[in-house]
């Protein structure tokens, strides 16, 4: 399966993380996307969203690497994505784990996310 839209998306995640772009990185989702933390509440909505990415890069900006295992389309103009990734800030590790991406076709070429999840290790 060709998935470079599913590499692009990832790149324009990395660097919404590396600017410490709060508004870039919640232009990524669906107006009624959806963001689950580990052990938290769900985050709903992009305005949530935005705000809770405001709140993630508060100090600054985030190395963000994603590494992905496995790409399908399921349908729909709708694509997932499950793989690892590694978030720091300079040298320092802040988190290592698991991801999962939904992601759905808005415009001919333009994808974004539906849900996402992460799992620490």
């Amino acid at each position: 399966m060709n998935d470079a839209f599913l590499a692009e998306l990832r790149r324009h995640t990395s660097q919404a993380y590396a600017a410490a772009d709060a508004d870039r990185a919640a232009d990524l989702y669906v107006d009624d996307g959806v963001q689950q933390p580990p052990g938290r509440p769900p985050v709903v909505g992009r305005t949530a969203i935005r705000e809770s990415y405001r709140a993630l890069f508060s100090r600054g900006g985030l190395d963000l690497e994603l590494g992905p295992w496995e790409t399908a389309v399921i349908g729909g103009g709708e694509a997932r994505e499950r793989g690892a990734y590694r978030l720091s800030m300079g040298d320092q590790l802040l988190l290592a784990g698991k991801y999962l991406f939904v992601v759905r076709e808005t415009a001919p070429g333009h994808w974004r996310y539906v849900w996402t999840t992460v799992a620490p290790d």
